[in-house]
């Protein structure tokens, strides 16, 4: 789930910041014969694989790079693999000789061969290069104290320095402090300008300003970021003057006191906020929203806890308002220099900048980088109050007039151009079996054009599949997939969640279906399905038995012990196996419906094991290829089982993913957020030795088709209630899919155009997926309007017939 995602995140922005923190001025890059090596040693208990990883400040990322040959590059950082054991690491770097660099530790693994992620930044540092000594760290787990200056000490030197002038020009200005004392106004105004200021460099961080790029190009970085920062500046300015007028109206000096009070409370609170939105947008693309809230059960996940608990057991939290309290210092800086200035002449200086801040910014605007995607440009603050403002509003596309023949919605459908012959398997085949692999991609799989050999463990069973080509998940989310899945339809085409909000209504499903005919049913999960009352929502879907990773019995368990460097929530999906192997016993005469949904390829891709090393020049793409992997390498291990038993024939066995996972192919990383390719495409594979021969179906086709289509090959009629096409007797050249955390996101694909409104900002995307099958060349200036027009008539028509089938259900 991804507010997890939200609070680990902030280790890697601590990892960045500190380097940035202590940048100077770069020099000439050194040559080779002026380096040294650099020897580093780290301790920690129950580690098993750390990296050291570090960012040159006085010199070329590409040295560092090009100088160490086991080092690789990610985001500006690099890594660099420590040789260990027995909880202890060394690692060396080649060096120019006046090198300056940031350093911290990742352990990837534990001693017991997991995979783990956890970031040791406390005891990282800025340093410079000291040949005659090696650099020796102690692990902390637990918040344990450390010696050595790690990046809090940093942000308190920084902070301490920052104190020193204060300190200073207080002293000397003493007297004039005692005379006049600091009118609230210029209090209310340093606050904002200290406020503004910050808002800039976090912004520079959103658009990935780098400090090379400020100081080779000021003009132009500082044209861009104040052109990015309008919705900053306004919303500080606004701030401003509400302060402004609550001191003006005030009636005593009393009064003005607990005016600037409230206000340093508000400053500091956005400031902090400021900072957290670098994360955010860094990895979901756009600021916190309610939508998002609301996904993360407002913080009550048991996975959102466990990460905040995390991110404070190590002292992160103080990290940042270590920073965030220099915003505090600097203004009461601010406020000491305008003492040697009349009150009026320094009140016009303040708000006069501000206001030229804002003004400036206003006519900047075309300055705003063309690539930044909108939620860059967003404020923390006001895109979270906008979205809690919306968040029950109605879409363009649920009032939209439609013309006549819009409604009643239906899908479009056309007959096999070459009907899709089977044997007769009358009474044969009649079981059947659903696997989910999690958050698998379709774009990754090498039958889908992704990675080389990520299906490797499918490979044996591909000449007796039926395989899927353009198969969409209609939400990239689990819980609106496992409606869908289940019970035929399109989940609700809203930001709130069927499982949690319908979780007792009475539609009918895969499971109660096949129980009325005398099926044996059942659902195992290796994740934690209490998450939006999924637990009770299954229980309710007419299960015999459901089970999740905390009542499956399974040795490798993934729970939160820093102690360990583990955490999570789950179980190895390989005891999925052993459940289900379990459960089917011996009784080969009753026949079953089973679904099996695995949990390690999500975030942060826990497996265990050997690495393999895909290529791909990216760690977290790297795990989430070994962990999807591993996952097909479950669903082998349950199809040996079942011919084992002599069950192979009798089963249908039904592979596919619930949604994919982004990689930072369009600004994003992890699922939930947008609807591009990575996003949305998912793996469909029908296996079943005497059903199919290794042939393809070309048509699209989306999750809710994937129930009908299975009880179809079952002889099992499907319920007219469902929307979802037996796939085998139609094709369609159509499919739906939306998105509404993030900016609410309605998506629509025609034959091989692909069209993705973003209603929110009141945008299109247009896209040809035959030419352009990663979605880098936007069509929207070029396509005809009568083109996009057609197309939300479609989605609109679609949206409103979605609203009135869930208005049945309350």
């Amino acid at each position: 789930m991804n507010a997890a995602h939200l609070a680990r995140l902030l280790l890697f922005w601590l990892c960045c910041a500190g380097a940035n923190a202590g940048a100077v001025i770069p020099g000439d890059a050194a040559t080779v014969a002026d380096t040294v090596y650099q020897n580093f040693t780290y301790e920690a208990e129950n580690a098993g694989e750390v990296f050291l990883v570090w960012k040159p400040v006085n010199y070329p990322v590409t040295d560092g790079l090009n100088w160490n040959e086991d080092t690789r590059a990610e985001d500006s950082l690099l890594y660099t693999p420590m040789v260990g054991e027995d909880g202890r690491f060394s690692a060396t770097l080649k060096l120019p000789v006046s090198a300056e660099f940031y350093f911290c530790f990742w352990i990837t693994e534990n001693d017991a061969g997991d995979i783990r992620d956890y970031w040791d930044v406390r005891v990282g540092a800025t340093v410079a290069a000291t040949p005659d000594r090696t650099i020796h760290r102690v692990g902390t787990v637990e918040g344990e104290e450390v010696s050595g200056v790690g990046i809090r000490d940093l942000y308190m030197i920084l902070f301490g320095l920052l104190l020193v002038v204060y300190v200073v020009l207080r002293w000397a200005g003493r007297q004039r402090l005692r005379d006049r004392g600091v009118p609230a106004i210029h209090r209310i105004l340093a606050l904002g300008g200290a406020l503004a200021l910050l808002h800039l460099i976090a912004r520079a961080e959103i658009l990935g300003v780098t400090p090379h790029a400020a100081l080779t190009n000021p003009r132009w970085t500082v044209v861009t970021v104040w052109a990015a920062s309008l919705q900053d500046l306004l919303l500080v300015a606004g701030l401003v003057l509400l302060g402004w007028a609550a001191v003006a109206a005030a009636r005593s000096r009393s009064q003005e006191r607990w005016i600037t009070a409230g206000f340093t409370v508000v400053t500091l609170l956005l400031a902090f906020t400021s900072q957290v939105n670098v994360d955010t947008v860094a990895y979901m693309g756009n600021p916190f929203t309610y939508q998002w809230l609301y996904y993360s059960e407002f913080l009550t996940a048991t996975d959102a806890w466990s990460a905040i608990g995390e991110q404070a057991s190590g002292g992160r939290v103080g990290e940042l308002l270590a920073a965030c309290l220099g915003v505090l210092v600097l203004s009461r800086i601010m406020e000491l220099v305008l003492l040697w200035l009349p009150v009026r002449l320094g009140t016009l200086l303040l708000a006069g900048g501000l206001a030229t801040a804002v003004i400036g910014s206003a006519l900047l605007a075309h300055h705003r980088p063309p690539q930044a995607m909108a939620g860059q440009l967003g404020n923390a603050v006001t895109t979270f109050v906008g979205s809690v403002i919306s968040s029950d509003a109605p879409s363009a596309f649920s009032e939209a007039t439609l013309p006549a023949g819009a409604l009643p919605f239906a899908e479009s459908e056309y007959p096999l151009a070459a009907p899709m012959s089977l044997p007769d398997t009358t009474g044969r085949v009649r079981n059947l079996l659903f696997i989910v692999l999690e958050s698998a991609g379709a774009v990754y799989f090498n039958t889908y054009t992704g990675q080389r050999g990520l299906e490797e463990p499918l490979q044996p069973y591909l000449d007796q599949s039926l395989v899927f080509e353009e198969v969409y998940a209609h939400a990239p989310s689990t819980n609106c997939s496992l409606v869908s899945l289940l019970t035929g339809i399109y989940p609700k085409l809203s930001y709130e969640s069927v499982t949690k909000e319908l979780t007792t209504v009475d539609f009918p499903s895969v499971p109660s279906i096949l129980s009325e005919r005398g099926y044996r049913t059942s659902f195992f999960s290796s994740a934690d399905q209490s998450w939006q009352s999924g637990m009770e929502y299954l229980q309710h879907r007419g299960f015999d038995i459901v089970k999740d990773y905390r009542n499956i019995e399974c040795e490798e368990q993934f729970r939160v012990d820093l102690n360990n460097y583990k955490e999570g929530g789950g179980i190895d999906d390989a005891c999925l196996a052993e459940q289900f192997n379990n459960w089917v016993g011996e009784d080969t005469t009753t026949p079953f419906f089973s679904v099996l949904w695995t949990v390690q390829a999500h975030y942060p891709y826990y497996f265990k094991g050997e690495e393999h090393d895909y290529g791909v020049g990216n760690f977290s793409l790297n795990r989430y290829l070994n962990a999807v992997r591993h996952g097909t390498e479950v669903v082998d291990r349950v199809l040996q089982d079942l011919r084992r038993r002599g069950l192979d024939s009798t089963t249908l066995v039904v592979v596919t993913g619930d949604h994919g996972e982004a990689f930072q192919q369009h600004g994003h990383s992890g699922h939930g957020n947008t609807l591009y390719e990575e996003d949305l495409r998912v793996p469909l594979y029908f296996i079943n030795p005497v059903l199919f021969d290794g042939r393809r179906y070309d048509g699209l086709a989306a999750t809710k088709d994937i129930p009908a289509t299975a009880l179809s090959l079952l002889g099992v009629e499907v319920p007219e209630a469902w929307q979802g096409r037996k796939l085998l007797a139609s094709r369609s050249d159509e499919v739906f899919f939306f998105a509404p955390w993030t900016q609410l996101y309605f998506g629509y694909r025609k034959g091989n155009t692909k069209y993705i409104f973003n209603e929110t900002k009141n945008s299109v995307e247009v896209y040809d997926l035959a030419a352009d099958p990663y979605e880098k060349r936007d069509l929207s200036a070029t396509v005809p309007e009568a083109a996009i027009d057609s197309a939300r008539i479609r989605i609109a028509a679609w949206v409103q017939s979605q609203s009135k089938l869930y208005d049945s259900f309350q």
